[in-house]
């Protein structure tokens, strides 16, 4: 199942040379040995050509089953310790022993959609999802089995069911079916690099795979040589626990989400509810620690007057800090130590602001122009021994006086 998905679940128990070919680059067969991709190639083609047995009912050819695998297996290990002569011959057993142990049950991918079953049918958060949107997940199955069922001779008894094809084409539509990447988005100001890339990747192989997998044991006759047709469709408990599946892969890479929160994303998605774009961005957004407000979990500092608490509020609630990293991380520090200094800094500011020409009203004389903060930056000696310079200074002046990101000052020219 691992290239090209099935068409049934007969196909699904079959390999081909590519999923072979795929088993014998993942288990490392061909590691440090004289054994390499043409013999292997060599020993699909020898394991499924039934020479010396009876052909097994409906087993197509160029298709390995799961007793030719075995045998696969068998004539690798052989040809793996002895296809050099230059070496020692090595024993069957040996031979297979060795590749079990040093390639095939360290590396080899297992099946594990009976464990992936009773996970998600025995996880709370997934069953929530279930009940939460059972009413148009129902829904959905319902219109497609009846539109499956207008195409094909059912009779009234017949449990509504869907088809494979039904399946992959409604994820095709709901546009899960895909590979798509976005980079985290953030609450707190971070550079950009420091936000990471996340992906979302569902193929029509996998989809394939989990419609398959979710067939009722006793309907995919999993195993069986002796032929019989294979039951290629879903009820609703098979379809709901499909769409599961494919969460489970879809967002496979996402390690902000559990498997309640895949389930109940790739259920919005076929819902129409959720694109893959907004999953990601709600599941890996960096959201802000900091939730505090000044007015509410601020105090007056000792001694301090209403009045002036009140205008240090005012002037806090102005402060746009929003483009600086860690922002609003820092605000509760920041405030401290803003509100600590803010006496000072109110006697601080009006002399500077007459400090070149004065003004010629009470107004101008509360303002400061960028002639008078060049002053306070110089006899401040903010600039000494940093690389902060007379150049940054001007610029943040200019950021400072912009109010880009806030309400204007009423009569702040």
């Amino acid at each position: 199942k691992s290239i090209a998905g099935a068409e049934n679940a007969r196909d699904a128990e079959l390999m081909d040379m590519a999923e072979w070919l795929v088993f014998i680059r993942e288990t490392r067969v061909t590691e440090g040995r004289t054994f390499n991709r043409g013999l292997a190639q060599n020993v699909f083609i020898t394991a499924t050509s039934h020479v010396n047995r009876a052909k097994a009912v409906d087993d197509a050819d160029r298709q390995m089953a799961f007793y030719e695998f075995v045998e696969g297996i068998v004539r690798c290990a052989y040809l793996r310790e002895n296809y050099s002569a230059a070496r020692r011959h090595v024993p069957v057993p040996e031979c297979v022993s060795r590749m079990l142990d040093e390639c095939v049950l360290p590396y080899a991918t297992r099946d594990n959609a009976l464990e992936i079953r009773e996970m998600l049918w025995s996880e709370p958060g997934v069953r929530k999802a279930f009940d939460v949107y059972g009413v148009p997940l129902r829904s959905l199955h319902q219109a497609m089995a009846m539109h499956r069922s207008t195409h094909e001779q059912n009779t009234a008894e017949d449990v509504p069911s869907i088809s494979m094809e039904q399946f992959v084409d409604l994820l095709q539509r709901a546009g899960v079916i895909g590979d798509l990447s976005v980079r985290q988005l953030s609450e707190v100001r971070v550079p950009k690099h420091t936000l990471k890339m996340y992906r979302a990747k569902l193929t029509v192989a996998k989809a394939k795979r989990s419609f398959v997998e979710s067939q009722k044991e006793s309907e995919k006759e999993v195993g069986t040589l002796d032929g019989g047709d294979m039951v290629t469709e879903l009820d609703y408990e098979e379809f709901i626990e499909a769409l599961a599946r494919c969460g489970l892969h879809k967002y496979e890479s996402v390690e902000q989400m559990q498997v309640a929160d895949r389930v109940t994303a790739m259920i919005l998605n076929v819902l129409g509810r959720m694109d893959v774009t907004s999953v990601l961005n709600a599941a890996t957004l960096v959201r802000a620690q900091c939730n505090f407000n000044a007015r509410r979990d601020s105090r007056p500092l000792p001694g301090e007057r209403d009045e002036e608490y009140g205008k240090w509020l005012d002037c806090w609630s102005l402060l746009d800090l929003s483009d600086i990293r860690d922002h609003p991380e820092f605000n509760r520090e920041l405030f401290d130590v803003l509100h600590d200094a803010f006496a000072e800094l109110r006697k601080i500011f009006p002399f500077y602001c007459k400090s070149i020409a004065g003004g010629s009203t009470a107004r101008e004389a509360e303002l400061m122009d960028m002639a008078e903060w060049l002053v306070f930056i110089r006899e401040t000696r903010v600039t000494e021994g940093r690389t902060f310079n007379r150049g940054l200074a001007q610029n943040v002046f200019i950021t400072a006086t912009s109010h880009v990101n806030r309400a204007k000052v009423v009569d702040d020219g």
